[in-house]
């Protein structure tokens, strides 16, 4: 019942599941004043503590389902219990407990029943080599348990467990298992649970007393069916005269000699009818090679039945398949089905190889921003065969280089000039030097060259526009919004220049960070207004993007301790 699962070979109480409850009983009672277990039991699990545990009964009425160990509480009779969680936590797990209620107390299972128990014996029963047994014997009202802790495979090598002695149990009783399992899960197993029963002396000499009338009563019955058979036998006589010649028994069942004589003689007329078969066979076998024969072109003789095998190997004709094509063609076939095999795992190895390349591919940051790409990059068949032609030329190179003889370098001579000198450490770096100056310089020219500050020239939006394009900072096409995509910049721009005169304005932008798909830099601005007053502001221009590199957002901040004067009610004409 509950959880329980039965098989030919056991009975899993509990499997090694949560929150789970099973349990077997008897369906007649035992009555007996004496008696004994024999319990083959099994609890394994995959941690080093298992839960909960399992017990075996003795009750007055078949358990239901409940909180001890799967059983009701309140019961009237004998608990022994295998519990394998320390719920008191006082180290005395596994443990095998025994208690005796009489159907009014409560068993206390966060105490483990420490103050309920008569007796108990601290065993570890937990995933044994072999099962464990048990041997629970009740004589003269004395409870003794005896344990076999499962890891001899002497079945009688049984260990002293508890003892309890002035134990009242009810002359009748139902034998159960139960088990339970809670945040913990161990499989509960029963492999044998046998039953016997012990009388005494007097109780045996009334029982043979009993037995002796019994057979004294079969024996008058016995008597007295012979005396009527005898009757029967004379009246039928009497009633048929002429069947008077007795029949010999002897001759209407057959003795043991001739059951085995008989048994002989069929034997060899079986072994008689299969070699007739058999040469019934081999007579049409042999008909059927000498058509063959007749059909190839020339007729072989065949000299006795002790040739035959020959006859048959030369009589064959050339296009009958013979056995020796017919296992070649099995060889080759199986050497085929190899040859596929290691075909099929290269191919599959290279197959992991190219995925973890994709993989590697895929997961690769873009320096400076700490971001991953959204979406990761995808993987172009011609970029893996490049990388591949690569890594054997650099790898051909290498080997080259490493059977390369050492030779000591020496600089380029030139004629008439006298020993040459290779190019100096100095000269080198000084050419390094300008690069980097004239690399930096151009840049410098290319970002300030967007607007004409020094020339007095408003600022050309569409080089902005193409700017930020160039730069990274605008990618998506232009959004459905007017602050959203390129012309937001367009437009910003051209508001600006519509405030300023004729001397112009310049934007001179510097980037303040860049990442979390936002980028923000730091403006200054600096311009004279239609009314002749000089305009300086300094400012943040923030824009953010999302995951297809589109603008969401375009925010700005100015400084008020940078605002001009004019701003503030003061115009101050230059």
């Amino acid at each position: 019942q509950g959880s329980a699962i039965a098989s030919d070979e056991q009975v899993r109480v509990t499997p090694s599941i949560r929150s789970q409850r099973g349990r077997i009983w008897t369906k007649n009672p035992l009555v007996a004043d004496h008696w004994l277990l024999d319990v083959k039991l099994r609890v394994t699990g995959r941690g080093r503590v298992g839960a909960d545990g399992m017990a075996i009964w003795f009750t007055e009425k078949p358990g239901s389902e409940g909180s001890v160990f799967g059983s009701n509480d309140q019961w009237n009779g004998l608990g022994i219990f295998l519990d394998s969680f320390d719920n008191d936590a006082l180290q005395n797990n596994p443990i095998i407990a025994v208690m005796i209620n009489d159907g009014t107390k409560v068993y206390d299972h966060h105490n483990d029943g420490s103050s309920q128990i008569q007796g108990s014996c601290i065993r570890d029963f937990r995933n044994k080599p072999l099962p464990i047994q048990l041997k629970i014997e009740y004589i003269n009202q004395a409870l003794t348990i005896y344990i076999n802790n499962g890891i001899s495979h002497d079945d009688n090598a049984f260990e002293f467990c508890t003892r309890i002695d002035r134990v009242q149990l009810p002359k009748s009783g139902f034998l159960g298992v139960t088990a339970a399992t809670g945040g913990l899960a161990d499989d509960h197993d029963v492999l044998e649970f046998l039953t016997s029963t012990y009388s005494d002396r007097q109780q045996l000499a009334e029982n043979q007393a009993a037995n002796d009338e019994q057979a004294r009563k079969y024996k008058e019955e016995y008597e007295k069916y012979e005396q009527e058979l005898k009757q029967q036998q004379v009246d039928y006589q009497k009633q048929h005269p002429e069947a008077t010649t007795r029949i010999n028994e002897q001759q209407i069942y057959e003795s043991e000699y001739d059951r085995e004589f008989r048994v002989i003689l069929e034997g060899q007329d079986q072994i008689r009818l299969s070699l007739t078969g058999l040469d019934n066979k081999m007579v049409e076998l042999l008909g059927r090679i000498e058509r063959l024969s007749t059909m190839g072109g020339g007729q072989q003789q065949i000299a006795g039945q002790a040739q035959g095998a020959a006859g048959i190997a030369t009589g064959v004709p050339s296009d009958v398949a013979r056995i020796q094509d017919i296992n070649r063609v099995i060889s080759a076939n199986s050497d085929m089905t190899r040859t596929i095999q290691g075909f099929s795992q290269v191919l599959t190895d290279l197959q992991q190889k190219v995925n973890n390349i994709q993989s590697n591919f895929g997961n690769q940051k873009p320096s400076g921003t700490g971001q991953q790409v959204v979406g990761g990059p995808s993987t172009d068949p011609a970029i893996l065969n490049e990388l591949r032609d690569t890594i054997r030329q650099i790898k051909s190179e290498t080997n080259t280089l490493l059977h390369k003889p050492n030779t000591q370098v020496k600089c380029a001579s030139v004629d008439g000039a006298g020993d040459s000198t290779c190019l100096g450490p100095y000269t080198f770096f000084t050419i390094i030097a300008l690069q980097i100056v004239a690399i930096i310089g151009y840049m410098t020219f290319n970002v300030y060259g967007l607007v004409e500050a020094r020339s007095g020239a408003k600022s050309n939006c569409s080089l902005w526009t193409s700017y930020f394009a160039a730069n990274g900072v605008v990618r998506s096409p232009v959004g459905s919004t007017p602050i959203v995509g390129l012309d937001a910049i367009q437009k910003h721009c051209d508001a600006w220049n519509q405030m300023l005169g004729p001397q112009g304005n310049g934007w001179y932008p510097m980037e303040l960070w860049s990442g979390n798909l936002e980028t923000a830099f730091e403006a200054t601005i600096r311009a004279v207004n239609k009314g002749g007053c000089q305009v300086n502001w300094r400012g943040i221009i923030t824009i953010k993007f999302d995951n297809t590199l589109k603008i969401t957002e375009w925010s700005h901040y100015y400084d008020d301790d940078f605002m001009a004067p004019q701003l503030k009610g003061k115009c101050q004409p230059l």
